[in-house]
């Protein structure tokens, strides 16, 4: 009752101090107290949290998708003004198309081409309620490429975006990938030949404004994918503001959206015909392997 009152009085404070600056300047769309219940036309992402995110081994998801779960700060939400992915947003009252807490199964909200997500390639999984790891609707479940080897923009993924903004903001583009597969975005792993691959896969990319189409137009770095094989939780998100590196997929943005995805990381490159599969654990070069983070071999 005590925070309900404090926020009909922090709301009575705002109108006061709109009537006594008589509407001067471009108005900021209002946020709601992050300790309050969301207000209408957000949009929330769609990751497992408090929920299963992996079969085997079993891991239940933590990612900061559910307001009805843990801080109330933990969480991603977005009003939106004209950043987005693919042809629409889907406002929700929660994580998950409103169904956080359970969040089950996922990707109640965007999964593959459904008339609002964004994502063109590769074609994304979810996890049912038997629980088994299954394509999307209308999607056969493509792998994003094979482990430690360079991501390429518009060869290996690629998504839909659009940044009409209001007065002329440049959006920024971010990506989180899930490599290690412990149900949270953060830290970083280590390809057998020693070289880093951050969760933060690609950080505060800018999106000029009027901008509308795949992203890999606008030239996006080349990310390295993590040396586990198996399936992985995603999160794009476009913002009004930047997020910079280390980023964990949380916040309250006055515009943009997240979209949230489970992918495929194959363990071999299906072009090359192995007598015997490499043996990761002997030291020296693999011929699937790079001598540096650039990709030159």
């Amino acid at each position: 009752m005590a925070r309900k009152c404090t926020f009909i009085a922090s709301m009575a404070l705002v109108l006061i101090a709109a009537i006594l600056l008589g509407g001067a300047g471009a108005s900021a769309p209002l946020r709601s107290d992050p300790a309050e219940p969301a207000i209408p036309n957000q949009d929330f992402g769609d990751a497992p949290e408090d929920a299963l995110a992996y079969l085997s081994p079993s891991v239940t998801g933590l990612f900061p998708t559910c307001l009805t779960y843990g801080s109330a700060t933990s969480v991603v939400r977005h009003t939106n003004f004209g950043a987005l992915f693919g042809p629409s947003v889907d406002f929700e009252a929660d994580g998950n198309g409103g169904a956080c807490p359970n969040c089950k199964p996922p990707d109640q909200d965007e999964c593959f081409a459904d008339q609002d997500a964004g994502l063109i390639f590769p074609e994304p999984f979810t996890i049912d309620t038997t629980p088994s790891i299954v394509p999307c609707p209308k999607s056969n479940g493509t792998p994003l490429g094979n482990i430690c080897q360079f991501a390429s923009w518009g060869a290996n993924l690629d998504i839909d975006v659009t940044n009409n903004m209001p007065s002329q903001a440049i959006g920024f583009v971010n990506l989180l990938v899930d490599w290690n597969q412990d149900g949270q975005w953060g830290g970083s792993m280590t390809c057998p030949n020693g070289v880093t691959v951050p969760e933060h896969a690609l950080v505060d990319f800018p999106v000029p404004n009027g901008f509308t189409g795949p992203l890999s137009q606008l030239f996006p770095p080349n990310f390295l994918i993590g040396p586990n094989p198996g399936h992985v939780w995603a999160r794009f998100t476009i913002t009004e503001r930047q997020v910079l590196t280390g980023w964990t997929g949380e916040g309250e943005f006055g515009d943009g959206e997240s979209e949230d995805y489970l992918l495929l990381i194959s363990d071999s490159d299906p072009g090359i015909k192995w007598s015997q599969l490499p043996n990761r654990s002997l030291p020296g070069l693999h011929a699937h392997d790079y001598l540096d983070a650039t990709g030159a071999p």
